[in-house]
């Protein structure tokens, strides 16, 4: 476990360098900070009501008048779940690092191994932490490149015996641990508003293996495209995305489908399998003021292999929903639902895509 850690702190300590190195040259244009911290509950089925504290600070502006943003937000559920989310942007003069940390101590449902799953489900305890570092450098314009690092580790406490998980193998009896490195190709386009104009598309590649301390060798793939139509004080926001997974891949870093920014309408990882597609399309429109309301339909499947995906059954996802500007993050309550008739409350401080 030691040499894990000290994989860790040499990539972190290597980024934190670089972000200082960086930092010096930018022109000190904007200093002002702003902070807020603010209570918030929330229900979903899966966690039962929830109760917590959600933070915001707003720091040094770039060239590109790029505020820097630090968020947290830590939570309990009366199912016993804590929650620990930390999310950071760092904007510098040519490039940004993004920073995300995910402990959880849950209780989830799995529903199986498939895109024909039906509603029987498995409920599980387990134990995670998830710590991502996204170096984005700029290549030309609006064309960048990234260098990624994410660390995962993953227990599960507590399943049935006999059941689902352990019918499909995920039954692990100790820590899975793994350290995936790789890179990606960015272009955005996107004004930096509420109601977002322009264009946006992501592909990413990430490795594992057993040289670099993990459990597990297997790769993903995953690309990501956005386009956002924004007239007067309202926007049309479209994407397309999709994940691909090869090799001996772990329970998390499968591909699934389901909650609260993909699928709204079903459970948290309702389907899951080795690979996804999804087409997600919302309209934001304002109220009053900085509330703002939403309409959203998507539709997507799981599959493995290519063959089992039937475009004439993707599974679909729709709702509505209210946003709240705040410090330029949208708080977000959706009210969502699908054919299934299980009907999703969501409340977040991120916006779905």
């Amino acid at each position: 476990m030691i040499k894990y850690f000290l994989i860790f702190f040499l990539l972190t300590f290597s980024a934190g360098s670089l972000l200082y190195s960086e930092d010096q040259k930018i022109s000190k244009k904007n200093n002002k900070t702003e902070y807020l911290v603010l209570p918030f509950g929330y229900y979903n089925p899966t966690t039962n009501f929830g109760f917590g504290l959600y933070s915001i600070f707003l720091f040094k502006e770039n060239s590109n008048s790029e505020r820097s943003r630090l968020r947290t937000e830590i939570s309990y559920t009366l199912n016993d779940q804590i929650i620990f989310r930390y999310k950071s942007f760092f904007y510098l003069q040519n490039s940004r690092l993004l920073m995300k940390a995910n402990v959880k101590k849950f209780i989830s449902n799995y529903y199986g191994l498939s895109n024909n799953s039906d509603n029987d489900k498995e409920s599980y305890s387990y134990f995670s932490t998830d710590f991502i570092l996204d170096f984005n450098r700029d290549l030309h314009k609006h064309f960048s490149y990234s260098l990624l690092y994410d660390l995962d580790l993953f227990h599960i406490t507590k399943y049935d015996e006999g059941g689902m998980l352990e019918y499909d193998g995920f039954n692990y009896d100790k820590i899975k641990f793994n350290n995936c490195l790789g890179f990606g190709f960015n272009y955005e386009n996107v004004s930096n508003k509420f109601f977002r104009n322009g264009i946006s598309a992501d592909i990413q590649y990430l490795t594992s293996s057993r040289i670099i301390g993990s459990d597990n060798n297997f790769s993903v793939f995953n690309t990501d495209v956005k386009y956002f139509l924004a007239y007067k004080q309202s926007s049309i926001n479209l994407q397309s995305a999709s994940r691909f997974t090869f090799g001996n891949v772990p329970f998390t870093k499968l591909s699934s489908l389901g909650g609260t920014d993909n699928l709204r309408g079903y459970p948290d990882k309702r389907f899951t399998d080795m690979n996804m597609i999804l087409f997600q399309s919302e309209f934001d429109f304002r109220i009053y003021k900085k509330v703002s309301g939403s309409l959203f339909y998507s539709f997507g499947d799981v599959f493995d292999p290519f063959s089992d995906l039937r475009f004439n059954k993707l599974k679909q996802g729709y709702g509505i929903g209210l946003l709240y500007d705040l410090l330029g993050t949208a708080i977000r309550v959706d009210v969502a639902t699908s054919p299934e008739n299980d009907i999703q409350i969501i409340a977040t401080g991120n916006r779905a895509f």
